[in-house]
């Protein structure tokens, strides 16, 4: 059985079906260890986005509302 995609938030997106915030309160360790993973994940999304921005230098200009 396929895995369903994910999206993985931060402690402002609300727990929905898709979508994988952090467990504000971590009371067992394989919940903080999901935290642990879960910052990782972000952490390299955002150099990649970094990256991205650097790399393609009219991406800073694009209007995430629409045209």
């Amino acid at each position: 059985m396929p895995t369903p995609p994910w999206l993985l938030g931060d402690k402002g997106f609300p727990i929905r079906v898709f979508c994988l915030p952090i467990i504000k309160m971590p009371k067992t360790r394989p919940e903080v260890h999901f935290n642990e993973k879960l910052s990782s994940a972000r952490v390299l999304i955002e150099q990649v986005l970094g990256w991205v921005k650097s790399r393609f230098r009219q991406t800073l200009y694009v209007n995430e509302d629409g045209p």
